[in-house]
Parts: structure tokens; sequence; C-alpha cells
């Protein structure tokens, strides 16, 4: 078995988090974390997944992503 870091990838679930990171650039309404972890709830209430370890991930990276580009452009 090759011990290579699996990566899923969730086009809609990155897209919701990139958005929901540049929501709260505009308008910080909660901390950072608590926003992020509020937006992905309401992203999947509802959804029947087993599991969504890969999803929040997925979301979560994105979501930081976004945060990362905003202040390194976000300086100028």
């Amino acid at each position: 078995m090759n011990n290579l870091i699996q990566f899923k990838h969730y086009p809609t679930v990155e897209d919701a988090a990139r958005h929901a990171a540049r929501l709260w650039c505009q308008s910080p309404v909660a901390t950072l974390c608590d926003f992020r972890d509020n937006r992905f709830n309401a992203l999947t209430c509802g959804q029947f997944f087993h599991d969504f370890s890969y999803r929040k991930e997925a979301f979560n990276n994105a979501f930081a992503k976004e945060i990362s580009l905003f202040i390194a452009g976000g300086a100028k």
C-alpha cells in the first residue's frame, strides 16, 4: 500500500468556502473560526453523509487559502 496522502476535492464545498471567506472579509460579524464553522454547518445542514471529515477539511483549506489571498492582497 502506498503512503501518499489522498486528497479529495469537493468543488461545491470549496466554492462555498471561498464565498464564506469573502463574506467574512467584507463584514466580520464573528470571529474567523466561528464564522467558518457556522458557514460549514449551514452548508451541510440537511445532508445525510456518514462522514463529513473530508468535506470539512476541503472547506477549511479553501477558506484559509481565500483568507490568505485577501491578507496578501489587502495590504496594497
